[in-house]
């Protein structure tokens, strides 16, 4: 039997030393190990008692969609006739009194009033407020616009100076039969001139620095389609019903009224009839001036949606079970008779004495001509100064950067009766 040398050791603190390294470094791995098995039952025995005891929780307190939310308005409002105040703290002690202290609306104010004490303290620079940065989308969420027609189906010419004059035939001469001897009547063909004088649409955009150095590109998109936009909206509705008085052009409407009147009527009635009526007729005007309807896509109707779905619907009434203009209208793109059927909310739909009344255009795109003198210019202004309608601006002081976006062009129609218009149209009223 062999005996194992004695440990002396010098003082109680050496020994004490001792004592400690030992347990360190061999006894406690050792336990640690042993008891591993033992620790790790026992924590997914408590883990399974817990999750039993959530999902219980869950299916106690789950709620159809939407009555959650309902009964967090109910609390808040219980909140506010309790104690006269509105934040969830008051709330939950209202909550808490009349409904009891395991409702399931608790966690939610309590995760509510978390909300508030985070945004206090981010609106705080000294709770180092700045340290909390918001979360943006990427996304920007557009808005809803009508969409422009005139220009997809116009021809578009360029006007490099401002002014464009062209020369256009206005009468025609004439041949006559004449017999040996008779003097030949003379004739000659008269000449007119239509001019183009260019029309400045001009958009400003006034945008924070802020926003500049710190969104991204996302932003830049948005403020550029915006313009793009707003302005192709304002140069279709001139060339749809401008007047032409000010700086605008004069549109469709108000050359045919002006120079071919006749080419403006109003509606029949809403019957299949009297529709297939109004309909051929604007189609016959425009043949009639010896406009070439055979091209097929060069003639364009431009309507508001619900005169298309009007037609879409409409029946006759000796067999309401037919729809004749349903099969054009479901085609991609959508057809009336034949020709191409353009949609759009420029044109009003609250004329005449009723406020219901709208209007329908036959056009052939060819004779519809747009000079444009200058297609798009946008620049951009750093600290600009604007006037925002009662004074000057200084996008200095502001810390502002002025974008502006120019377009200069005119419209007028090769031959005014190359278009009829439908008004005072109540059908799908």
């Amino acid at each position: 039997m062999s005996t194992a040398p004695a440990l002396t050791f010098k003082d109680a603190a050496e020994a004490e030393a001792f004592t400690k390294r030992l347990i360190t470094e061999e006894v406690s791995p050792l336990l640690e190990k042993a008891l591993k098995p033992l620790t790790e039952k026992q924590a997914n025995v408590m883990r399974e008692m817990l999750d039993a005891s959530e999902r219980e929780r869950d299916k106690k307190n789950a709620m159809p969609k939407g009555h959650r939310f309902a009964r967090m308005a109910r609390a808040m409002a219980l909140g506010r006739l309790e104690t006269g105040q509105t934040d969830p703290e008051a709330a939950t002690h209202a909550v808490k009194k009349r409904w009891g202290a395991d409702d399931v609306v608790i966690k939610d104010l309590a995760d509510a009033a978390k909300l508030k004490a985070v945004a206090a303290q981010a609106g705080d620079p000294t709770s180092l407020g700045n340290l909390v940065a918001p979360v943006w989308s990427t996304e920007f969420i557009e808005l809803l616009r009508n969409r422009p027609t005139i220009r997809s189906i116009a021809r578009v010419i360029p006007n490099p100076t401002g002014s464009l004059t062209m020369r256009r035939q206005t009468a025609a001469g004439v041949a006559y039969w004449v017999g040996e001897g008779i003097n030949i009547t003379p004739s000659k063909p008269g000449v007119g001139l239509m001019n183009f004088l260019r029309k400045k649409l001009a958009a400003l955009c006034i945008l924070s620095n802020d926003l500049i150095r710190y969104a991204g590109p996302e932003a830049d998109r948005l403020v550029l389609e915006d313009l793009l936009k707003a302005s192709a909206l304002a140069e279709d509705l001139a060339f749809l019903r401008g007047d032409g008085t000010e700086y605008a052009p004069k549109g469709i409407r108000s050359l045919v009224e002006q120079f071919n009147s006749s080419a403006i009527y109003a509606q029949t009635g809403t019957t299949l009839a009297t529709v297939d009526a109004d309909f051929s007729k604007a189609l016959r005007l425009i043949e009639e001036a010896n406009i070439d309807l055979e091209g097929g896509d060069e003639v364009h109707w431009v309507m508001v949606p619900r005169v298309k779905w009007a037609l879409w619907n409409l029946a006759p009434a000796t067999d309401t079970g037919a729809r004749p203009y349903r099969d054009g209208i479901n085609m991609s793109p959508a057809r009336v008779l034949g020709y191409r059927a353009h949609v759009t909310n420029q044109i009003p739909k609250n004329l005449g004495g009723g406020g219901n009344e709208t209007e329908t255009y036959a056009l052939h795109g060819p004779s519809l001509m747009i000079a444009d003198t200058l297609n798009v210019l946008t620049e951009v202004f750093p600290g600009g100064a604007y006037h925002d309608g009662s004074a000057v601006v200084s996008g200095i002081s502001t810390d502002e950067t002025v974008i502006r976006l120019l377009r200069e062009t005119d419209f007028n129609m090769r031959h005014i009766a190359a278009a009829s218009v439908i008004k005072s149209q109540t059908l799908g009223a």
